[in-house]
């Protein structure tokens, strides 16, 4: 390596790993929070603070969006389980 003023470093041994596997398909649910249960598919629910979650690969950060707009972000925890407590200003909430 040479820096600006033209001093030369010294070379130096590194190990690179490269991930050539593939992370898992993400999955998410909504749940109702208030009555504890999944919302299917094309549902939708009146709590306005429904909870998302799901699993994605350890350490990765998910972002969870609404079309264009987005709800949050995560972090994916150790077990590769994720959660996103939203709040909802409408009183009912599409699922997609």
């Amino acid at each position: 390596m040479k820096d600006a003023a033209g001093n030369v470093s010294p070379a130096t041994a590194a190990t690179v790993i490269v991930d050539t596997v593939a992370p898992t398909a993400s999955t998410l649910v909504i749940t109702n929070d208030a009555a504890g249960v999944v919302v299917p598919s094309g549902g939708s629910t009146n709590d306005s603070t429904p909870v998302l979650s799901g699993t994605a690969e350890v350490g990765s950060k998910v972002t969870i969006s609404d079309g264009s707009t987005v709800l949050g972000t995560v972090t994916v925890g150790a077990g590769g389980d994720l959660e996103l407590h939203h709040r909802h200003p409408r009183s009912m909430v599409p699922i997609r």
